[in-house]
């Protein structure tokens, strides 16, 4: 149990987020989980100028941000101009569809989980549907043939 000097209630600690401290020691924070998040929810609300200028520098930057997630993610070799660069090559080569063919609004990286070669651009759902099927082959073609059986 813990008291909570905000709130000025005593709670069991599961109800204070906890924090490592410089010499390695974890502990707990000094007010609650409700409590934090009541300041947290106050402060975004009265720094609207924070939200706008962080709004602002998003929209700007969107190019770079969006390099440096594909960086991270897919090409991490590469500088987040020539990642975007290599994003779009693939978007030209395949007419701005799918790899499967489908026409959709948002293309996503499709990438070998086990090398992590990027292999094209996938709608969400045929990108989904690959992982669900864990890019098995042998799974894939047992999904086909029961597909067939049931035609």
């Amino acid at each position: 149990m813990k008291h909570c000097p905000k709130c000025n209630t005593t709670k069991p600690t599961t109800e204070f987020y906890t924090k490592r401290l410089p010499n390695g020691k974890t502990t707990t924070r000094s007010y609650c989980k409700a409590c934090g998040k009541a300041d947290r929810d106050a402060w975004r609300k009265s720094s609207p100028k924070d939200n706008e200028r962080n709004k602002q520098y998003n929209k700007t930057n969107a190019q770079e941000i969006r390099g440096k997630k594909l960086v991270k993610n897919y090409w991490p070799n590469l500088t987040w101009q020539e990642a975007v660069a290599e994003w779009d090559r693939m978007f030209i080569l395949q007419n701005g569809l799918c790899a499967f063919g489908h026409k959709t609004p948002k293309l996503h990286v499709d990438h070998c989980h086990v090398t992590g070669a990027v292999r094209g651009l996938l709608c969400y759902n045929c990108n989904n549907g690959l992982g669900r099927f864990k890019d098995s082959i042998k799974t894939l073609q047992k999904a086909i043939e029961y597909l067939k059986k049931h035609e």
